[in-house]
């Protein structure tokens, strides 16, 4: 579940990232690569946060740096790189 909400907020981070730079309406992204390094365990009934930061834009790539917290306990952080498809706005 972890992994799966860290995937779409970075290709959300992705997008955003890549209107911003280009100007142009928000690109859809698909992922080429997630890693994700679980810190403590996620307790429930807590709401969650994922801070999404872009990194690098290097052309289709965007690789953003991902951190979850549960209130103030950071229990996961993860790196991924997202692939913007082509003629997808």
């Amino acid at each position: 579940m972890i992994a799966s909400l860290m995937d779409c907020h970075g290709a959300g981070t992705a997008a955003a990232a890549k209107a911003r730079e280009s100007g142009e309406p928000v690109s859809r992204f698909v992922t080429a690569s997630l890693k994700i390094d679980f810190l403590k365990p996620t307790p429930i009934g807590v709401e969650l946060e994922i801070r999404g930061k872009a990194v690098e834009i290097k052309g289709r790539k965007v690789i953003v740096d991902l951190r979850l917290l549960a209130g103030n306990t950071l229990c996961a952080t993860g790196t991924t790189v997202m692939v913007e498809i082509p003629g997808k706005k």
